[in-house]
């Protein structure tokens, strides 16, 4: 169910980072082509039709999927977006020098090459880069070893064999009333992380803005036992069994 958008300014290593992901045989998207993206009014952007496509598909199978692009109306896609959308936006970021190394040495996009683009990327790194940043659920300064920034991307994954489900209520071997979960970016108090009693079940405290990132597994049910896994989407979490 994780769908993941790798956004960022040119040079900070979006395309590398989603080849890699692929080469490890997960399902990586780099949208900068024709295939998924269109000239409108001068402004290369998404073809939504297709991208959207492409979440809803997703978001049925449940298998993980990773986006990288940097358009103007990918936040029609941002997690809590009415219809397919991500569950998790990751900023890539590096110093303006390593950008400027990377756009000069890279030869799948010839973009920034020249002096006029080049100044065109800083000019949307001062401007646009703080937008996206304050729409990420995680930023991640690809300065670090490819594996490390892969790594903190894949980090988004629940573990092997931990339940993806969501509930916004009780199992049937909960007797108690199920509580109604926030579908904010800031999750509503209740029960708070590490205080699940037996018998409780409901709201949880996001320890991080735009949900739960870490699964967390408790005994609870009216015999103390029964499995339950903390989860969060990026909008909502819940407790729930398996």
């Amino acid at each position: 169910m994780t769908r993941v958008l790798i956004t960022g300014m040119s040079g900070t290593g979006k395309t590398t980072a989603v080849d890699e992901l692929a080469r490890r045989g997960h399902r990586a998207v780099e949208t900068d082509t024709d295939e998924w993206s269109e000239w409108d009014g001068g402004d290369w952007i998404w073809r939504e039709d297709r991208v959207g496509g492409l979440l809803a598909e997703h978001e049925r199978t449940g298998v993980p999927l990773f986006v990288s692009g940097t358009k103007t109306n990918q936040v029609r896609f941002y997690p809590g977006a009415d219809g397919p959308s991500f569950t998790h936006v990751v900023l890539f970021t590096a110093p303006l020098d390593v950008m400027r190394r990377r756009v000069d040495e890279r030869s799948s996009n010839p973009y920034g090459k020249s002096e006029a683009e080049w100044a065109e990327i800083v000019g949307f790194t001062e401007t646009v880069e703080p937008l996206l940043r304050r729409g990420a659920d995680l930023v991640v300064d690809t300065r670090a070893p490819l594996d490390e920034v892969v790594a903190r991307v894949l980090a988004l994954l629940p573990p092997e064999g931990s339940s993806t489900r969501l509930s916004t209520g009780c199992p049937q071997d909960f007797p108690q009333k199920p509580g109604e979960l926030s579908t904010t970016g800031g999750l509503s108090t209740g029960v708070g992380i590490g205080r699940l009693t037996p018998l409780a079940w409901g709201p949880v405290r996001s320890p991080q803005r735009g949900g739960l990132r870490a699964p967390t597994e408790k005994r609870c049910g009216a015999d103390g036992e029964t499995a339950a896994t903390l989860v969060g989407d990026g909008r909502r979490a819940g407790f729930v069994c398996g």
